[in-house]
């Protein structure tokens, strides 16, 4: 067992060797303890991470494989809780695997924030979390994105949704315009 104090002081009592397993990285190297590395509380290491509460919440969940949605957590704590996750060698590839807890929770966020699941999703290369954001922009107006929205999405993936608008209007015009 071992304690994880967030930025905020929050502390979290979690399994040593469930971090170890779900991380391809020790857990950024801080697992297994060593004496002279971290501070205690009684006889339980306390290892103080720089992400927040919020974030580092997500984190854990995702680590222990359970879905963090009845916490609610903004989609900014969830893109800074996958970008953590690597950097503790926890496999978003894994994580937001389908049917998985976490995916289901990005699932939600389709309703509200389409195109930043899909940069989220571009970001990492996962193509089923695109394909499934992508059926929600089918509406969306490229015109409309902004540079910091195209950058964040990549060129791969911005390609992708062109051909996906331009295959959409293509179908439009072949099915309502032919006699």
């Amino acid at each position: 067992m071992v304690i994880l104090q967030s930025s905020d002081f929050i502390l979290f009592y979690v399994s040593t060797e469930l971090l170890i397993g779900s991380s391809t990285n020790s857990f950024k190297s801080l697992l297994p303890i060593t004496e002279h590395t971290v501070s205690y509380y009684g006889q339980l290491p306390i290892l103080e991470l720089p992400e927040p509460y919020s974030v580092l919440n997500i984190v854990l969940h995702a680590a222990y494989n359970i879905s963090c949605s009845r916490h609610r957590p903004t989609f900014e704590d969830i893109e800074l809780a996958i970008s953590a996750s690597q950097t503790y060698g926890i496999s978003v590839t894994i994580v937001l695997s389908p049917g998985s807890p976490f995916f289901e929770t990005m699932l939600k966020f389709l309703l509200t924030s389409p195109i930043d699941v899909y940069a989220l999703a571009a970001r990492y290369d996962l193509t089923h979390l695109a394909k499934v954001a992508s059926s929600r922009l089918l509406t969306c107006k490229l015109s409309e994105l902004s540079d910091e929205m195209a950058e964040k999405i990549g060129a791969r993936y911005l390609k992708k949704l062109f051909s996906l608008h331009l295959e959409r209007q293509e179908t439009v015009k072949h099915t309502y315009l032919l006699p």
